[in-house]
């Protein structure tokens, strides 16, 4: 097969009754079929953890074609692709441009309230708040940073997008700076979950991935 990766998850160890392993999987977009989870474990993950990058797009075979685990795959193809170590991969350097560089199933921010808590979805919506980022002590004792931003859709109501971990400090700090400059960006939800705490909100995983797709000067009289 021939697709484009959209996105690419960390690498995680694990000990369990068998021994040791590691595992990580990355997101293909394909022309025809759509998206589809790619897994790669132990040895294969050592060829090509380092190789994968994200928009860049590859030639593929040897794959196995095993159902969906959906505790763990939010993409809606029911099958996912295990890569084994006699696969084949190769970057396609010069290609024509026919896989999209993303694929949204946007869900109307409005739908919201009717949505069941944690359902995924993808939003586009213009940002018309910022707020600064503070830290937050996870359960672990980790800390981490929260920041949240307010969307607004048609109806001129506006929904809560609370950004976690690094996208509070790369791309929350970029829409703070646009909004501050004047302009209201459009910014686009990939994977984003809805959370039904205190109202209905949206909240960032692990695989969420913002896209600011176009911005709108503020008019000052």
């Amino acid at each position: 097969m021939k697709a484009r990766v959209t996105a690419k998850g960390d690498l995680c160890c694990y000990n369990n009754a068998r021994g040791d392993g590691k595992v990580f999987s990355f997101d293909l977009l394909e022309s025809v079929d759509g998206e589809i989870r790619v897994t790669c474990s132990n040895v294969v993950v050592d060829c090509f953890y380092g190789v994968i990058e994200v928009e860049k797009v590859y030639l593929i075979s040897k794959g196995s074609l095993k159902p969906a685990q959906k505790n763990f795959n939010h993409l809606k193809n029911q099958w996912e692709i295990f890569l084994e170590a006699n696969l084949i991969m190769e970057h396609c350097p010069n290609e024509d441009g026919s896989i999209a560089r993303q694929q949204f199933s946007i869900r109307p921010i409005s739908e919201i309230e009717n949505v069941e808590n944690d359902t995924i979805l993808d939003a586009i919506r213009i940002v018309i708040t910022v707020n600064p980022s503070v830290p937050i002590m996870r359960k672990n004792g980790m800390e981490t940073q929260r920041r949240i931003l307010n969307l607004k859709y048609s109806s001129g109501k506006s929904v809560e997008l609370t950004l976690w971990g690094e996208l509070c400090n790369k791309e929350g700090q970029l829409l703070q700076e646009m909004l501050d400059s004047g302009s209201y960006p459009v910014l686009a939800v990939k994977s984003g979950k809805v959370n039904d705490f205190s109202g209905k909100s949206i909240r960032t995983i692990s695989s969420t991935q913002l896209f600011i797709i176009q911005i709108f000067r503020r008019h000052v009289d």
